[in-house]
Parts: C-alpha cells; sequence; structure tokens
C-alpha cells in the first residue's frame, strides 16, 4: 500500500476511534444533537468522496479481470455491503459528473446526498431551458422525500410536452419482468406511471386484507398473497370484478372536470394527476362536488353518472365486451364509456354508452381521436384520419333444432 493511501486510511480510523470513545451518556441534550448531527456531515462527505472513487473505477474498468461484471458488484462481493447501496453511491457520483451545480451543492451541504440522489433524475434529464439551480435552491435541507415531490412539480411546471405527451411517453415506458428463480423464489419489477401503479396497489392492498392481531403476517406478505389470490381466481374461471372497485380519490376543481381549466388534480398520497386524465377517469367514479370557503366545507354533493346495474347487464348483453374490432376483452373488463362525454353533456343513457377495454378507452380519449355517432353506429377516426367502425359483437348463432338435424 502506498504510503499516502496508508496514511489517509489511518486517519480514517484514529477519526472513527475518537467517535466511538465519546460517552454519550454524559451528554446534554443539546451537546447530543450537535454531535449526531456533526457524525452525519462527516458520514456524508465521506460518502460523496466514497462515490466519486467508485465512479473513477466503474469509467476505467478497473474491475476487469475480477470476476465482476462492475464496481458494485465488486465492491458487493468484496465488503459485504448490497449491490443496491454501491449502486446508489456510483448513481450519484454520475450525477455530480453531469451536473456542476449538483456537485456544488453537495459539497456545500447545502443537499445531502441522499436528496441529490432522490432528485438526479430530473437534474440529469432536465426540461430545456430550465435552470437547475431554481430547483436546487427548492430542496436546500429538504429530505429526500419531500425533495423528490419538488423535482417532479419542477420537471412539469418547466416541461414543454403537452399533458397529453407526457402520459404517452410514461405509457409506453411501462412493464413487467421476471427474474430467474434462486433459492426457490422468484423477483419481479414493474415500472407503471403513478396512477395505473397506484390502482394496482389499492387492488392487491383490497384483495389482502386488512392487518389484524390473529394475522401473523408481515405487510409485504398479505400483498403477495394478495396479487397470488387474484391470479389464482383468474386461472380458475372465478374472476368477477368490473363493477365494484377499490377506491382511489382524487381531488380536483369543478372548472378541470368541465374542462374549463388544466389545473391537475391530485391523490390523497399527493400525486398529480394531470387535467385531461382527472376527466378521463370521472367517466367511471362517482363525484362528490365540496363546496369550500377558506379551509371550511360549506357543502357536499353527490352526482351519479356511472351506468346503473340494470344499464351495464344491457350493455352486456348488446356489446358482449370491448366494442374495438379484434379486441376480445370481455364485458366484465371494460369500462362504460359515455360516447359524448359526460362534462360535455353527454347523458347516461344505453344510447350514448359503449364498452372498451381499458387500453381502448385510452385511445378514445387521446388527442386527435373523436368518436363518431351513437351506440349504434359507433366509429373512431383516428388522428391519421382512419376510421374505425366499432360495432357490438354479434350475439352467438343458435340453430333451430330443425337446421341441426338437416345439418
Amino acid at each position: 500500500m502506498l504510503p499516502f493511501m496508508k496514511s489517509a486510511l489511518d486517519t480514517c480510523t484514529t477519526a472513527s476511534t475518537a467517535v466511538a470513545g465519546v460517552n454519550v451518556g454524559a451528554l446534554s441534550a443539546e451537546q447530543y444533537r450537535t454531535f449526531a448531527a456533526g457524525i452525519q456531515h462527516h458520514l456524508d462527505r465521506i460518502t460523496v468522496l466514497h462515490a466519486r472513487i467508485l465512479q473513477h473505477g466503474q469509467d476505467h474498468g478497473l474491475f476487469t479481470g475480477t470476476g465482476a461484471k462492475s464496481m458494485a458488484d465488486w465492491l458487493a462481493q468484496h465488503s459485504g455491503t448490497s449491490h443496491g447501496e454501491t449502486a446508489s453511491k456510483m448513481k450519484l457520483a454520475n450525477s455530480m459528473e453531469k451536473s456542476p451545480e449538483l456537485s456544488d451543492a453537495v459539497d456545500n451541504g447545502d443537499i445531502s446526498p441522499s436528496t441529490a440522489n432522490a432528485i438526479s433524475d430530473a437534474v440529469s434529464n432536465a426540461p430545456e431551458g430550465a435552470d437547475v439551480n431554481d430547483l436546487l435552491d427548492a430542496v436546500k435541507g429538504a429530505d429526500p422525500k419531500t425533495a423528490k415531490a419538488v423535482a417532479e412539480r419542477w420537471k412539469e411546471e418547466n416541461s414543454t410536452e403537452s399533458d397529453e405527451q407526457r402520459e404517452a411517453r410514461l405509457h409506453k415506458q411501462r412493464s413487467l419482468r421476471f427474474a430467474d428463480p434462486v433459492d426457490g423464489m422468484i423477483t419481479g419489477t414493474f415500472r407503471l406511471p403513478t396512477l395505473a401503479g397506484r390502482e394496482v396497489m389499492t387492488a392487491i392492498s383490497h384483495l389482502a386484507g386488512k392487518p389484524s392481531q390473529e394475522d401473523g403476517r408481515t405487510t409485504e406478505q398479505r400483498l403477495a398473497d394478495g396479487l397470488v389470490q387474484l391470479c389464482d381466481a383468474y386461472a380458475k374461471g372465478t374472476l368477477a370484478g368490473g363493477r365494484e372497485r377499490p377506491t382511489i380519490i382524487i381531488t380536483a376543481p369543478i372548472d378541470t372536470l368541465l374542462g374549463l381549466s388544466q389545473q391537475p388534480g391530485h391523490t390523497m398520497l399527493g400525486d398529480l394527476v394531470p387535467a385531461h386524465v382527472v376527466r378521463r377517469l370521472a367517466e367511471q367514479a362517482e363525484l362528490q362536488t365540496v363546496i369550500t370557503a377558506g379551509n371550511d366545507i360549506l357543502a357536499l354533493t353527490t352526482t351519479q353518472r356511472l351506468a346503473t346495474d340494470n344499464q351495464w347487464r344491457a350493455l352486456m348483453v348488446r356489446d358482449g365486451g370491448c366494442r374495438w374490432p379484434g379486441c376480445n376483452i370481455p364485458a366484465n373488463w371494460c369500462d362504460a364509456d359515455h360516447i359524448i362525454p359526460w362534462e360535455h353533456g353527454g347523458k347516461t343513457v344505453l344510447e350514448n354508452l359503449a364498452l372498451l377495454c381499458r387500453h381502448h378507452h385510452r385511445v378514445k380519449h387521446g388527442p386527435g381521436t373523436e368518436a363518431i355517432g351513437d351506440a349504434s353506429t359507433l366509429r373512431m377516426q383516428l388522428p391519421d384520419g382512419t376510421v374505425v367502425n366499432c360495432p357490438p359483437r354479434p350475439l352467438p348463432q343458435r340453430h333451430s333444432r330443425t337446421a341441426s338435424a338437416a345439418a
């Protein structure tokens, strides 16, 4: 080992030994807080230095010949740390290398390494013309979760994309992957737009049920059981669904719902929902109008815009499933779509309702697509001018006994 390397590591050992020698029980509350915060400051500094060292090794292939696939892989093997922890440090170093502004903010202690990682995607993929310094100023001293939410809003506010373009871009990035079994277990990952992900989480949580004292399962185990239960019901042909859905609450101004404003809505978890998505989802939602003055609720009303049970049964018989030609999604998995949107005066009557699967429902409400006709003559004109006829599915043919005998 080179002398300067040994000296640097010996200094780290001396410092850690000195910290370990402090009797924290003898400290006052103020002294204890100062000590704990000071240690965190030095840990953050070491984390940044370590991240840059690892990135240097990655850039120069210094893991080559060790059997490892990357520096993260090599360090995980030789130090007993997790691959994810090491990869997180390398992500930090890469982001700081790409953004001098982010690097300065971390070096100056304005933001922590964890916060820098939380906003790294926003910084590395900043919208054209956006000033990264505005984001860094907004997240000074913020924790990672808050900073990530601020970064998402900053990206949306500075984006040159329309809400529709952004939704389409995110929709194309959806994915579901499964790894090979390891020790009898399969690991999978999914990537979904926020609202779709919330829908999956809510549905599985609904199936998993609420925890109880008699239930010794962890939350993760209950959710895993809920997912398996859903798939098992599908395999057995006992999956009904379609009418009663787990609830996701979205709040939006009335002008957004009526198409008079593009102000987004938001979920109870703070996820922003673009205005056009709010209007599309409202087709299948129970709406409550809340009239407020400041923080006071003055009135609460409920509007029924869903198809009634009788209308739903009639749609199942008439349409048989998704109206889009070639689509075989069954009726139970479809939405009852208002051909003329409800917010544009469309009535909840059979002549203005048609069954569409979730995918073709999105297509129908996509930019440039126009619905033509009523339930009997429904056609979709696509952005390129193509007209798609969407008739009800033909009813199964029934042959009389005479015809059958003749055959």
